[in-house]
């Protein structure tokens, strides 16, 4: 009798035990049946989000690429002017030379007996016709001059709004990037869920068919007459059930040891990650000339959502933060796009500034070389 107590103690300890994984089971199978509608909107929301973000590349492609063309021609443009303000230099330079040499061939007048030198008229004609080149060739140079300036002028105006599409582009591209993996995160989590029901279904058949099968046992420890015999191999079977049980559970608490550890290292890591991120935003923020770089305040945006989820999570005990690396990764994916887009637009000003400084230090060169 006191084996039979011994054993009913037992099966109704190993029962609930299977009891519980049933219900378990059937809780984790329910649980991802459920999250299958809230996931799949979620495709539905990112899926829609990557078209729009894709649809919106073609037309910062078009006003890159005329922009691009604009200061291509504009461009062109000072390039023509410039050889036509080169060629007035060089007509004003010969008009000059000419001038010199026929006053240097003025003929003495008067002669020395006194009279007016026949010759002198001709050449105050000749001269006269040579000062009239000579203001010519300086009004053209002038007018050349001018021209010139006003194509400068356009070509950095066409060479800005170039700099502005191209940093758009950039960023509308980056989006779309942004967009395409928030979109490729949330199908690999819905198919995650979709593809592991067959799995949840069958731990629930294992947990039923193990329950039945324990129930099984049961009837024949509680069956009477006892026959030794029977009782002896399910006991064994009982006995190590139970110490498959205890190791089940010891690898369960070493795993979660295992886990809470690692959490703790990659959630200090986070926090040192942030506290090194935040003067980064803070010079973005606070910089005066920040409004001429459009993709600064998507990269802005990007660090201040995450350096704000981090912040709201450091609130929590380590063991109850729920800090969504993927989303912040995504998010600082997104603010390094930006910040390359606004780097490209910032060599591409410096460039411009560079090929302005060259065109004006030839220009005082030129004037130099003017001068008498």
């Amino acid at each position: 009798m006191a084996d039979a107590r011994a054993g009913g103690v037992m099966f109704e300890h190993l029962r609930r035990e299977r009891e519980a994984a049933v219900q378990h089971a059937m809780a984790a199978l329910t649980a991802a049946e459920e999250s299958l509608t809230p996931l799949k909107a979620v495709v539905s929301e990112r899926e829609a989000a990557r078209e729009a973000a894709g649809a919106a590349i073609a037309p910062a492609q078009q006003r890159a690429q005329s922009a691009a063309a604009n200061m291509d021609a504009a461009q062109a443009t000072v390039n023509q002017r410039r050889s036509a303000r080169d060629t007035a230099a060089g007509t004003l330079d010969q008009a000059r030379q000419d001038g010199d040499t026929i006053a240097d061939e003025e003929p003495e007048n008067p002669l020395p007996n006194g009279k007016p030198n026949p010759r002198w008229p001709a050449w105050n004609t000749q001269m006269r016709h040579a000062d009239q080149r000579v203001q010519a060739a300086e009004q053209a140079l002038t007018a050349a001059e001018s021209d010139l300036s006003t194509a400068v002028q356009v070509r950095d105006t066409a060479a800005a709004e170039a700099a502005q599409a191209a940093a758009q582009l950039a960023d509308k591209q980056a989006r779309a990037a942004n967009a395409q993996a928030d979109f490729a995160a949330a199908r690999a989590a819905f198919d995650t869920v979709e593809q592991g029901l067959p799995t949840e279904r069958q731990a629930v058949d294992q947990a039923r068919a193990a329950l039945q099968a324990l129930d099984a046992r049961a009837a024949q420890l509680m069956a009477t007459p006892l026959d030794r015999g029977v009782l002896e191999p399910l006991a064994d079977e009982e006995y190590a059930a139970l110490s498959e049980l205890r190791q089940q559970r010891a690898e369960l608490l070493a795993r979660r040891v295992a886990r809470v550890a690692d959490q703790r290292v990659r959630l200090s890591a986070l926090d040192s990650f942030a506290a090194g991120l935040a003067p980064l935003r803070q010079v973005i923020g606070g910089w005066p000339d920040a409004s001429r770089f459009p993709s600064l305040g998507t990269a802005n945006a990007a660090l201040v959502s995450v350096l704000d989820a981090i912040q709201q999570q450091r609130a929590n005990p380590p063991g109850q933060r729920t800090d969504d690396f993927g989303v912040l990764l995504a998010r600082l994916d997104q603010a390094a796009a930006a910040l390359q887009a606004a780097v490209a637009q910032a060599s591409t000003e410096r460039d411009q500034a560079a090929a302005q400084l060259t065109a004006a230090a030839q220009a005082l060169t030129d004037h130099q070389k003017e001068q008498p």
